[in-house]
């Protein structure tokens, strides 16, 4: 087994998974965070991403934003999503062993610059990813969304004051 501290908060949306399976984080008092992973192999290959919509295929991503747009009034109490399009990408080989301890301190978003410094006690690990960067598709669609959004504000404006107007 691996137990991991998470020392600072994880990027917004972040998600941690063993092996391609999603794991819990626990958030401790100190404001700190663990997650306890068990496994009988040799190795677990650990991932650390803020997946978010932007990041869906085009049609999938237009129908939810679509969706979502309507449930909240044309966008008024739209939900909070990741419209910085800010990705952090970590992914490490650890080899298990009795008593591994890795300790991952978030760093502050700086484009290109490592997500995490590790450290750890008794523990032998390979970094393959450990970088944030802007995904340039989800920010074109963020542009597409602002752009889209206020078409449609302003097309239900009108449609609204015409059916006003048109009744007395």
């Amino acid at each position: 087994s691996v137990k991991f501290s998470f020392v600072n908060n994880l990027p917004y949306g972040s998600a941690v998974f063993a092996d391609g399976k999603e794991i819990k984080v626990n958030k401790l008092k100190n404001g700190r965070s663990e997650a306890l992973v068990e496994t009988e192999k040799e190795e677990v290959e650990i991932r650390i991403t803020n997946p978010f919509d932007g990041q869906l295929p085009f049609l999938r991503w237009l129908i939810r934003t679509a969706i979502c747009w309507l449930i909240s009034v044309f966008g008024i109490f739209d939900r909070v999503e990741n419209r910085s399009c800010r990705v952090a990408d970590v992914k490490l080989n650890v080899k298990t062993a009795e008593n591994v301890c890795l300790t991952m301190k978030f760093n502050l978003y700086r484009k290109d610059s490592p997500v995490v410094q590790i450290t750890g006690d008794n523990v032998d690990f390979t970094e393959i990813n450990n970088v944030y960067y802007v995904d340039e598709k989800a920010k074109k669609r963020v542009k597409f969304y602002k752009i889209w959004r206020i078409f449609f504000i302003l097309a239900a404006a009108v449609i609204t004051s015409i059916i006003i107007f048109s009744r007395r």
